[in-house]
């Protein structure tokens, strides 16, 4: 069987291109189910202090179109544990990318998996 040497020796300066970060390409698969699940994303994760649980984890942030919401549940957690923003962002996008439609999902994440990061999606609300 002879192999097609001439595509795969046009492929190969492709290889060397450098891959967009996993977190980076979630966030353009999220935008693509629901841009507006960007903004509550960013807006929710860049609270100073962002702890679980805490009223404003578990009350969380809705989206500009009033059908997306984002949250974590972390009743669970003892003591409070602290999410820094750049890992905040980076498993919304995760749980986005990978849900449903209009990037609804979940996921459990924190010590002990604790706690259960939620996007929802309600279209009648």
């Amino acid at each position: 069987m002879k192999l097609p040497t001439l595509p795969l020796l046009l492929l190969l300066p492709l290889l060397s291109l450098p891959l967009p970060s996993t977190a980076l390409s979630n966030r353009a698969l999220c935008a693509a189910k629901n841009h507006n699940l960007i903004s509550a994303i960013n807006k929710f994760c860049s609270h100073p202090a962002l702890t679980v649980p805490s009223i404003y984890a578990k009350h969380g942030v809705k989206g500009a179109d009033k059908h997306s919401h984002i949250w974590i549940d972390g009743e669970a957690c003892e003591p409070a544990e602290w999410v820094p923003s750049e890992y905040c962002r980076s498993q919304f996008w995760g749980i986005c990318a990978g849900g449903g439609k209009h990037g609804g999902g979940w996921e459990r994440f924190g010590r002990g998996r604790c706690q259960v990061w939620w996007v929802g999606y309600h279209r009648h609300v």
